[in-house]
């Protein structure tokens, strides 16, 4: 009975989480079509990605006002972002 009335409440939420999905990748779209002044950014721009902190701050604010919840899986993430950080900068080295 709980599995079938789980069903019911993923399947009340999953045009909402659908909405939110293409919304959010809109207007990612758009941050980044004005970032770059290039509405083709995807496919032109491929070497300048320095944005993407600046906007993984903006998210995760988002997503923490939204939940405060998900704190812990934003530090994981957090981890990842600061071993890349850190081979980019071996690199440049």
């Amino acid at each position: 009975m709980l599995y079938f009335a789980n069903m019911k409440i993923a399947q009340a939420f999953h045009p909402l989480l659908s909405s939110f999905e293409v919304i959010l990748r809109n207007q990612l779209h758009y941050a980044l079509a004005h970032h770059f002044s290039d509405g083709n950014w995807i496919i032109n721009q491929k070497a300048d990605f320095s944005y993407v902190k600046g906007m993984y701050a903006i998210i995760s604010d988002f997503l923490t006002w939204i939940d405060p919840e998900i704190m812990p899986s934003l530090r994981e993430i957090d981890k990842v972002c600061k071993i890349i950080e850190k081979e980019e900068n071996k690199q440049k080295q």
